[in-house]
């Protein structure tokens, strides 16, 4: 009993080392795709049972009951084939005694959308060339607003030629490595460390915007019973900060995902 208190109330005070800070929206908006097509198919109920290769994802704790060494690939097309999402995840249990047993795992999410075309900025738009110098209405007989002063305007028709256009991407990457340790017979907790990569296209070909980030993810697995596990995790626990090449910042708060009751029984040989 004074164990369960302790690992409790360690918890807690891991809680509270967050530090409040003002969220930025659709920051590292991609870490929240979930995967696996196992998870995916049980609605995203798979917080409090994670017993596979995207435990690093999902909840860390949850990799120590995994008896073997597994790996797990993922490629999934979304928006009409528009936006590419790769993952993979692997786990790796650590010798250990009975309801002491601990496990490493590593996992890589990439959510990319692919060979963009890229034009020229409208002010490096040549008149004659890239576009109709017309003016708004893009008829040579009326002197209309625009007409010939060697700009583009809204309404001039463009004709930028295959030279000018380059493909890029637009991708989102991040690494985790995460560790779990089983806590007697009942209690499982894990943590991740992860870092983020953003690439934006710039008009440039080449030339990108890039962000670097880090942040740490916890959760935590109770089981009472082996038919009954309830879980949590607390993502971006301590804020993760986001650092653009163009000298922006962003902000990640940490968040909490409950998982209720589940009845999903996982395998004896880990107890």
């Amino acid at each position: 009993m004074r164990a369960r208190a302790s690992a409790v109330l360690g918890l807690v005070a891991a809680c509270l080392v967050a530090t409040p800070a003002s969220a930025t929206k659709y920051a590292a908006e991609f870490l929240k795709m979930q995967v696996g097509a196992r998870a995916l198919g049980m609605g995203g109920a798979f917080v409090a049972v994670a017993d596979d290769a995207t435990a690093p994802w999902w909840n860390p704790a949850g990799m120590v009951y995994l008896p073997y060494r597994e790996v797990l690939p993922q490629h999934a097309e979304k928006f009409g084939g528009l936006v590419n999402q790769d993952f993979v995840g692997a786990v790796i249990p650590l010798d250990g005694k009975p309801s002491h047993k601990s496990a490493l795992g590593f996992a890589f999410l990439r959510s990319a959308v692919d060979d963009i075309p890229i034009t020229p900025r409208p002010d490096q738009l040549k008149p004659g060339i890239d576009f109709d110098d017309y003016g708004v209405d893009n008829d040579p007989r009326t002197n209309d607003y625009g007409q010939n002063d060697g700009k583009w305007e809204p309404g001039e028709r463009l004709h930028i030629p295959a030279s000018e256009i380059y493909l890029a991407s637009s991708a989102d990457m991040a690494l985790y490595t995460s560790f779990a340790h089983q806590h007697g017979m009942h209690w499982a907790f894990g943590g991740t460390v992860k870092f983020v990569r953003q690439s934006v296209p710039d008009t440039l070909p080449g030339e990108h915007q890039t962000s670097f980030g880090a942040g740490l993810d916890a959760g935590a697995i109770y089981m009472p019973t082996d038919a009954i596990s309830i879980a949590t995790v607390f993502r971006d626990l301590t804020t993760t900060y986001i650092a653009w090449s163009n000298g922006s910042r962003e902000v990640v708060t940490p968040r909490s995902t409950p998982a209720p009751r589940s009845t999903s029984i996982p395998p004896s040989t880990t107890r």
